[in-house]
C-alpha cells in the first residue's frame, strides 16, 4: 500500500479552500468511526481549529488523496508532549499505518527536543504503544473533566 505521512497543520492555511473542506470532511468521517465525534458539540470549525492548534497534526494520505489515519501531538514546544487521536481506518489497519504515524510523532517532538511524551491509550492496546517505548505510568490515574454543554450564566454574574 503507498501513502504519504503529511504534516496537515504546516500545510492547513496553503491549501484552497474546497481541498481544506474534503479534508475536513474525511477527518470527521475518521473521528467518527473512532467514535470520538459527538454531532451535538463538534463541528467542522472545530475541527479545523483542532488541526491549526495542533503542535503536529499527521494524516497518512493515499495517491487517491483519500485519509488512511491521523494522529497529532500537543505540546508546549518545549518540555512535554501528549499524542492524540491516532486511528486509521478499519480497512486498512494492521498494515503498518499506526506504526508509521506514532513513529513520525515520536520522532517529531524528539527533534523538537521534547524528552517526555505521554499518551492515554486505549485499555488493550498497550502492547502496540509499547514497541514504540510507551509504558504504564505507575501509582497515575488517567482523570478526565468533560464539559458537555455550553453553561450560559443565569441572572445577575458578577465578574
Amino acid at each position: 500500500m503507498i501513502y504519504s505521512l503529511l504534516y496537515l497543520n504546516e500545510l492547513w492555511t496553503g491549501l484552497p479552500l474546497e481541498r481544506r473542506q474534503d479534508y475536513l470532511l474525511q477527518l470527521q468521517e475518521l473521528y467518527r468511526q473512532a467514535g470520538w465525534w459527538s454531532d451535538e458539540l463538534d463541528t467542522l470549525e472545530r475541527l479545523e481549529r483542532i488541526i491549526s492548534g495542533s503542535c503536529c497534526f499527521l494524516i497518512a494520505e493515499n495517491t487517491a488523496s483519500e485519509i488512511l489515519g491521523m494522529g497529532r501531538a500537543i505540546c508546549d514546544g518545549v518540555s512535554d508532549a501528549y499524542l492524540q487521536d491516532i486511528t486509521v481506518k478499519s480497512d486498512v489497519r494492521r498494515r503498518g499505518v499506526a506504526s508509521q504515524i506514532v513513529e513520525t510523532l515520536v520522532r517529531h517532538m524528539e527533534s523538537i527536543g521534547i524528552a517526555w511524551i505521554g499518551l492515554i491509550a486505549k485499555a488493550g492496546t498497550d502492547g502496540f504503544y509499547g514497541h514504540f517505548g510507551f509504558s504504564e505510568i505507575h501509582e497515575a490515574i488517567p482523570m478526565l473533566k468533560i464539559k458537555l454543554k455550553s453553561i450560559e450564566p443565569k441572572g445577575d454574574v458578577a465578574t
